[in-house]
């Protein structure tokens, strides 16, 4: 059922519920009668903003786990309770700001709009820009336990220690994609060396480690 603008309250929404603070309450005016209008508003408490953060916090917590059709199903409720009220909201709104009904109802429009656009993103699942590298199933890269130091290459495979660090499993890469680290590549022009073999690349490699 839509809601009259009759029903404000002037009272913070936390969670399912109304404020209930106290204290002088602030008005907005008519900027063209200069009329204050009503209701009043009433500031929340500290504890009910404590309150409201912490429900946030949680629903952060729970909102995030949600699908991205059921993301997509709740903005498109939001737009739809917009527009039940829709009428309401160009009233009250022209009240307090003077703006004509034409330009709050495109407003308005523009709003649910944004809305089902942004629902729309949220079921396709385009904006998670998901990427699946599957490799090549030509080159392996092995951890062993029985080795202690370096990197050995046989074909299209190189074996590294158990315990490998992020160097050294970088390092194995490499050599088994051809890119070679800087160091390896100017110690290789040094020797004048074309294509190399295992060995080669295993000596390079162990000399560029130790450096």
């Amino acid at each position: 059922m839509p809601v009259s603008i009759s029903k404000l309250s002037g009272r913070s929404l936390i969670g399912f519920r109304e404020g209930t603070g106290v204290g002088p309450a602030m008005y907005a005016s008519n900027p063209i009668t200069g009329e204050r209008m009503q209701p009043g508003f009433i500031p929340a408490t500290a504890e009910e903003v404590e309150l409201a953060v912490r429900l946030a916090a949680e629903a952060f917590d729970a909102y995030r786990r949600v699908s991205g059709r059921e993301r997509g199903a709740f903005l498109r409720k939001i737009a739809e309770k917009i527009e039940a009220i829709a009428a309401d909201i160009v009233e009250r709104a022209g009240q307090e700001t003077a703006l004509p009904p034409a330009r709050l109802q495109g407003e308005t429009a523009r709003t649910c709009g944004q809305l089902r656009l942004f629902a729309q993103v949220a079921e396709d699942g385009s904006w998670v820009n998901a990427r699946i590298d599957r490799g090549d199933p030509e080159l392996g890269l092995v951890k062993c336990c029985l080795r202690e130091r370096g990197i050995e290459v046989g074909g299209h495979t190189a074996v590294v220690p158990w315990g490998a660090n992020l160097d050294e499993i970088r390092s194995a890469v490499r050599i088994l994609t051809g890119i070679d680290p800087p160091a390896a590549k100017r110690t290789a022009r040094a020797r004048g060396t074309g294509d190399r073999s295992d060995r080669q690349r295993r000596q390079i490699h162990e000399e560029d480690v130790n450096r």
